[in-house]
């Protein structure tokens, strides 16, 4: 079974997600992955990166997980946080990895998605 790293702007339509307003426009607070596979869209906030990345459980079964982490540990990635999931149509597993960022004027944050890591459907046992 093997994985797939993508750059992050390949699968979702916003990778900076923040509270920043620049130029008098708010930037995004919302991004929509598109599956690879099935072409269904998954729709994620900044709060679901920030509250769901914290923790060092997975959403996936331990083998899709484990498979996942070692290619991100050989990318470099692997100590990024992360968020995953299975896609709600097809059951395609994936995560996302990112960085969090504070700062700015008015103590502004956000995230940046960095990449993705998915499996190929046609070497995993669909649950």
């Amino acid at each position: 079974m093997s994985a797939i790293q993508v750059n992050a702007a390949e699968r979702f339509d916003e990778v900076a997600l923040s509270t920043e307003i620049l130029d008098g426009r708010v930037s995004p607070l919302h991004t929509i992955y598109t599956c690879p596979s099935c072409r269904e869209k998954v729709s994620f906030s900044r709060v679901d990166f920030e509250s769901r990345g914290r923790r060092e459980t997975s959403n996936l079964t331990a083998e899709h997980s484990a498979i996942i982490a070692a290619l991100a540990q050989t990318s470099g990635v692997g100590a990024d946080e992360y968020l995953d999931w299975y896609c709600p149509k097809c059951r395609l597993p994936a995560r996302a990895y990112f960085r969090r960022w504070a700062g700015g004027r008015h103590g502004d944050s956000g995230v940046n998605i960095i990449t993705v890591v998915e499996l190929s459907l046609s070497q995993i046992n669909v649950l």
